[in-house]
């Protein structure tokens, strides 16, 4: 918490009296978020689209890497094979919700009933204990905000707020208020929006932060016995993704010496392996060559060709395995029955992958591998 609010007020300064302000606010918000419970936000004019922006920040990634439970992939594996590589690149989300948003409710409402009380309605039909609502007015005059929190408190939400000014009527209404240092709307809203972005992304590291360490993705499950075949991506698995390129349009990549050792291990072990490559590439084919493993060039759909392989090969796809890195393995991922994945994958490779290893691709990954099926495969073990 110290380290973004000594961030914000380097560029703030104005912002330095609110200390105690902001660990409240990061607080009320991480007890509602760690419960499971929403965050409902509400504002006129510019506060409504300070509104909406915040709810952006939340509800999916900001500036962490928030992939989605392993458990919620493998359910999409077992009941939706073919969509479960697109469904792991969900992120990870704190429920928040606009109250701004939508025509059809707050006029409906404003018409029928009393349009100073949409925000309030929305918070009674919606709020259950626990939850916080946060509203934003530059003045903390806004009537239908007031409202809206004087319902939170007979809900037994919390409540927090953005104001500027000297508070006005809403900050008797709040738990915590972060009240901006400034006299002028358009500087207050200036104000407000470097405080949001600061709560936002602490409370991401308090929910999300551990979620980024690979180790919930590092677990080793237990390989397939035998594998049948293990066929790799190419880029980001046997290179670390860069590619220099001469002024003649020639490519060159960077590999792993260590990467060729440990595939000669396999070949003695008599494994069979495979490179499947999106490009057709000079530098690929000449790298399988070295490896002396085939490879299998221009396959923009890899899954189509992975399955029929593997029926013209009579290998047992729950018996293959796969390494990729990137979104476009994904499909080729979910027809193997073991997917791995280096360490710098993509997010969405990461939450399918049954195993994670330690090293980078291009750096060790593919020779990582290798010491596994050595270990676990070989016929003394």
């Amino acid at each position: 918490m110290d380290s973004y609010w000594q961030e914000l007020c380097s560029r703030y300064p104005q912002w330095q009296g609110a200390s105690a302000a902001f660990e409240g606010a990061v607080r009320i918000l991480a007890d509602c978020a760690a419960a499971g419970g929403r965050i409902l936000l509400c504002g006129n004019g510019g506060s409504a689209a300070d509104a909406e922006h915040i709810a952006g920040e939340l509800m999916k990634s900001f500036l962490l890497q928030r992939p989605v439970p392993r458990d919620f992939c493998e359910r999409a594996r077992a009941l939706f094979p073919q969509q479960a590589g697109e469904l792991a690149r969900l992120q990870g989300g704190i429920a928040a919700i606009p109250l701004v948003s939508g025509a059809a409710l707050p006029t409906a409402f404003a018409n029928d009933v009393d349009g100073q009380l949409g925000f309030a309605q929305q918070v009674y039909a919606l709020a259950r204990p626990g939850d916080v609502v946060w509203g934003i007015s530059t003045s903390g005059n806004s009537h239908n905000v007031n409202q809206a929190l004087r319902v939170a408190r007979l809900l037994s939400c919390r409540t927090l707020g953005l104001t500027g000014r000297d508070g006005g009527e809403m900050a008797s209404l709040l738990d915590v208020e972060l009240r901006a240092p400034a006299s002028s709307t358009p500087q207050i809203q200036e104000l407000h929006l470097p405080m949001y972005h600061a709560l936002c992304a602490c409370l991401e590291a308090i929910i999300f932060g551990d979620q980024t360490s690979l180790q919930e993705y590092a677990n080793p499950r237990e390989l397939p016995r035998p594998v049948e075949l293990l066929v790799f991506d190419f880029d980001g698995v046997f290179t670390d993704n860069r590619v220099l390129t001469d002024q003649n349009g020639v490519e060159s990549v960077f590999c792993h010496r260590g990467d060729g050792l440990g595939i000669d291990m396999l070949r003695k072990m008599g494994q069979r392996m495979l490179i499947l490559s999106t490009e057709c590439n000079p530098v690929v084919a000449a790298r399988a060559a070295k490896l002396r493993i085939p490879v299998a060039q221009g396959c923009r759909d890899k899954a189509a060709f992975l399955r029929d392989y593997l029926r013209e090969e009579g290998i047992t796809p729950a018996h293959t395995l796969f390494m990729g890195n990137d979104i476009n393995d994904l499909s080729a991922m979910s027809v193997a029955g073991f997917a791995v994945a280096p360490a710098d994958a993509h997010p969405a490779v990461l939450a399918v992958a049954h195993w994670v290893t330690k090293a980078r691709g291009g750096q060790g990954a593919v020779r990582e591998l290798c010491e596994r099926l050595v270990r676990e495969q070989s016929p003394d073990c």
